[in-house]
């Protein structure tokens, strides 16, 4: 159902956050700039950020590369369920007045993994971590030149006329289906979320977690296509998918 309260149904053209198949795009983003020489998967992060000042908190950062990031085996944890993100998040969110155009930025929320012991040695382990596909998303913009959502559109959405997919970077998404949480979620959020094509909270912090807003129609063919190796032109797949399920 789009609107359960309404009883309104799902059809092939109603946009909805499809959250972490977003990280979909962003690997293909960075594999697009591995064929062209501009980045390479086993580039070791602190190549790309050393102009961070909080890199050497980073648990692992100076083994870390693009690839472990991709694959979630960096052994970064993962902010979102960090106790004090939790918090910071539910602050805002509860704040007298409310603040629902507030969004964390990626480097605020890469704070809450710093100092912290790492979860297992580089590529020893496995962990999913939007953490990690944040990092890389401020290596992918270095490598790039440009901001994620624009190389997305460039390198992606606009050769495979993916016309419903979209950045989700504010939280009035004109034909959205309402969202719903659990009643008893760890941010204290309302059960209805979205209605009206408006958001209770900005979802742009988000960003290379997911960060899209798009439809079934379109996530489709964007499934057939990237699984069927017709969304790069050198063969991609292996690199893709391989590394991270054998």
């Amino acid at each position: 159902m789009a609107d359960l309260e309404q009883a309104i149904q799902m059809k092939p053209e109603t946009r909805m956050l499809p959250a972490s198949i977003g990280k979909t795009f962003v690997a293909v983003v960075a594999l697009s700039l591995v064929q062209e020489g501009k980045l390479g998967l086993d580039d070791k992060i602190t190549e790309w950020l050393n102009d961070e000042p909080w890199l050497e908190r980073l648990p692992n950062y100076e083994h870390t590369t693009v690839r472990h990031l991709l694959t979630h085996t960096s052994g970064i944890a993962d902010h979102v369920g960090s106790f004090k993100f939790i918090s910071a998040a539910r602050k805002w969110l509860a704040s007298d007045p409310p603040k629902p155009d507030r969004a964390f930025t990626p480097r605020e929320q890469i704070q809450y993994v710093l100092d912290r012991k790492p979860l297992f040695a580089v590529g020893e382990g496995y962990k999913y971590s939007d953490t990690g596909y944040l990092i890389a998303g401020l290596v992918i913009e270095k490598a790039s030149g440009t901001t994620y959502y624009e190389a997305l559109q460039e390198r992606v959405l606009v050769p495979l006329g993916l016309k419903e997919t979209a950045p989700a970077n504010r939280k009035e998404i004109p034909g959205l289906s309402a969202a719903y949480m659990a009643e008893k979620n760890p941010f204290g959020l309302p059960r209805k979320i979205a209605e009206g094509g408006i958001m209770v909270f900005s979802p742009a912090s988000e960003w290379t977690g997911g960060g899209l807003v798009s439809t079934a129609s379109d996530l489709s063919r964007w499934a057939k296509l990237l699984y069927e190796g017709k969304v790069l032109e050198k063969p991609y797949l292996e690199e893709l998918v391989g590394a991270g399920y054998r």
